[in-house]
């Protein structure tokens, strides 16, 4: 079995010690580094066939795309039976191309980005909706989406924006700054008192009811849609 891994190293070799002692009730991953390649030929350090006794073992590979053909690699050890995992820092389009060709697996254990908050989209997608921009706002919401903004977090920044402008109908602004109420005395020009209950009864209950018929991106989306 061969696995291409990528990443943070310590992760890689918790993730293979775990494994092979899964599997095989193996303790000892045996790693090989650019010296023994350099030394040795990778067919001396890195056996195609398992042990004497049909003993398999594992093997880390680091870096070995540096000096030893892929192409090579794959032609003599696509079969191996022992475990072999080849740790790569960053492994070429092509390679990764060459290793799906051949169902070779990708194991990542690259660091998540975190999301930068983008607070003044979504005020933009609030006030999208709130201006029946409907175009817009479904626009902007799916871009936001595929940022890695949850629907949660929109739909928290939309119940927000429409309590706001239902405060503002009833006249009820102490504490907001005199910019949000004008700007919500703007929105509010386009509302019935009963349109913005149902907004606000629409909101509340897709929140409570997410994931029971279909999830609150897809429900919150229906609902930037038809507004």
């Amino acid at each position: 079995m061969i696995t291409l891994l990528t990443g943070d190293r310590e992760k890689q070799k918790e993730y293979v010690k775990q494994l092979c002692r899964e599997k095989l009730a193996v303790e000892k991953v045996q790693s090989i580094y650019r010296d023994d390649l350099e030394s040795h030929t990778l067919e001396e350090i890195l056996p195609f066939h398992s042990g004497l006794f049909g003993t398999r073992e594992c093997f880390i590979v680091y870096n070995l795309f540096k000096h030893y053909s892929p192409h090579k690699f794959l032609l003599h050890y696509k079969d191996s039976d022992n475990f072999i995992f080849l740790s790569e820092e960053k492994p070429t389009k092509e390679l990764l191309k060459l290793l799906k060709e051949n169902n070779i697996p990708v194991k990542s254990f690259e660091e998540k980005k975190k999301k930068k908050w983008n607070g003044s989209k979504n005020f933009t997608l609030a006030d999208f909706v709130l201006g029946k921009k409907k175009k817009d706002a479904w626009l902007l919401y799916r871009e936001l989406i595929e940022e890695g903004s949850s629907a949660e977090e929109l739909h928290g920044m939309l119940f927000w924006a429409v309590k706001n402008l239902a405060l503002v109908l009833a006249g009820e602004t102490q504490g907001m700054k005199p910019f949000m109420i004008k700007k919500y005395q703007g929105f509010s020009r386009s509302f019935s008192p009963q349109e913005l209950l149902e907004y606000i009864t629409h909101l509340k209950r897709m929140l409570h009811e997410r994931d029971r018929f279909s999830s609150l991106e897809e429900e919150l989306e229906l609902f930037i849609l038809s507004s």
